[in-house]
């Protein structure tokens, strides 16, 4: 898919915005009921993330907590862009016929783009596109969890990589990401990305000194796009392992 960006100037007073949203849904903890399942049923959803490493490390670990786990995962998916995968569309099928407890969602970093909205496009960079893409958060959210919220979501992401309208537009989604999941009234919780992999200025940093190991990881691949096989082990699996075993036994989920 080609990402068609705002200039940079022109982003400068939605970015604004986005920085002066209220607190977050990772800020703290929250807590998450307990779920009833013996074996939790966890259904991922997302794009090229989920369809590599990621999805291969939840398959092969959380069979091993004691979940069930299916994914579907579609490169280069979103929610700008319906017309190309509609995300909002499958949502209500794969819901009624798997009925999971837990939602993951692994969505954003495609969506750094103008929005297709029936045949017409929303400009990037504009309270419209803004007002729309945060429209189909909530949505997701409504849907994934169910007519009395009764699922779990953990939503993953946005990435952020290294060129000005993408580490800006990273951003913009991130936070919109996060104060729907702080605004929504049902069980959602957030692993933020971008809080762990950028640095000064902004910029992605590119390598990263994690837990039980000596050497510092790479967090990026050669294409400076993609992220490690390392980095979404210690950066994306672990933490949503982390949340589900809280769920399983009704604790608190810590902020990631």
């Amino acid at each position: 898919m080609v990402l068609r960006f705002l200039s940079t100037a022109g982003l400068v007073g939605i970015i604004a915005t986005a920085l002066i949203l209220p607190a977050t849904a990772s800020a703290g903890k929250r807590k998450c009921p307990k779920l009833k399942a013996s074996t939790p049923f966890v259904y991922a959803i997302g794009s090229s993330t989920l369809g590599s490493y990621l999805g291969s490390y939840l398959k092969r670990d959380l069979p091993k907590a004691g979940f069930k786990f299916r994914k579907w995962a579609k490169a280069s998916s979103g929610l700008a862009r319906p017309d190309f995968h509609d995300w909002l569309g499958k949502l209500p099928d794969i819901a009624k016929q798997w009925d999971p407890d837990v939602f993951i969602v692994s969505l954003g970093t495609n969506d750094f783009q103008r929005i297709r909205k029936g045949k017409r496009w929303i400009k990037i960079g504009t309270p419209a596109w803004k007002a729309e893409y945060t429209a189909r958060v909530d949505k997701l959210l409504e849907t994934a969890a169910g007519p009395r919220k009764k699922r779990v979501i953990i939503w993953v992401g946005p990435g952020v990589f290294n060129q000005p309208r993408a580490r800006k537009m990273s951003l913009l989604v991130n936070t919109i990401v996060k104060e729907r999941l702080a605004a929504f009234k049902g069980h959602a919780f957030h692993v933020d990305i971008r809080a762990q992999v950028v640095g000064k200025r902004g910029r992605p940093v590119k390598t990263l000194r994690v837990p039980g190991k000596r050497a510092k990881i790479n967090v990026y691949e050669p294409d400076r796009i993609h992220m490690t096989r390392d980095a979404m082990y210690h950066l994306l699996a672990k933490p949503i392992l982390r949340a589900l075993k809280a769920c399983k036994q009704g604790r608190a989920v810590a902020s990631q």
